[in-house]
């Protein structure tokens, strides 16, 4: 298990000194993953209350880390996107994101001249919420690429709910 978990705060800070992806992310995933079970696994074995609550709080900071890896990585994918480079090391799920945003740009791209609306990523969960406009908004989860009103967006970059997408 150290061996693993050692791998995976390697694989963190690999990409967070980066500016591109680091290759192999769906392996560290599923170490991530195997590592969940085995922890789960554990806590239900487990018979004193104080060691059930230390693998939950494991499982939890697990959890928390794939986490951050992946909001990592999403944040430099939209960067390399937005600067026209070669996005290299995507796994299968960030190859659909990819693809997502290209179509999300093409759209904005045929109804150009409608205005007043801006694309962002969510950073952090948001509940549903109505905008200045009136228009209902949500719920959006972290990931998330979301067409919103520029001063509801205003409002959700400096709570550091959401990052501009820029073409």
């Amino acid at each position: 298990m150290r061996e693993e978990l050692s791998d995976i705060l390697e694989f963190l800070r690999e990409e967070i000194e980066r500016d591109e992806l680091v290759e192999n992310f769906e392996s560290i995933r599923k170490k991530v993953n195997e590592l969940i079970n085995e922890v789960t696994r554990r806590e239900g074995e487990a018979k004193d209350s104080v060691t059930k609550k230390l693998l939950a709080r494991e499982k939890e900071i697990l959890l928390e880390t794939i986490k951050l890896i992946q909001l990592i990585r999403f944040k430099k994918i939209l960067e390399l996107y937005s600067e026209g480079k070669e996005i290299r090391g995507l796994s299968d799920d960030e190859k659909s994101f990819v693809e997502k945003i290209h179509e999300i740009f093409t759209t904005k791209k045929e109804e150009e001249g409608t205005g007043g609306y801006v694309f962002a990523v969510v950073l952090k969960e948001i509940p549903q919420f109505v905008g200045v406009s009136g228009k209902e908004y949500g719920p959006f989860k972290p990931g998330d690429i979301i067409k919103i009103d520029e001063k509801d967006l205003e409002i959700l970059i400096r709570k550091g709910l959401v990052k501009v997408v820029k073409e």
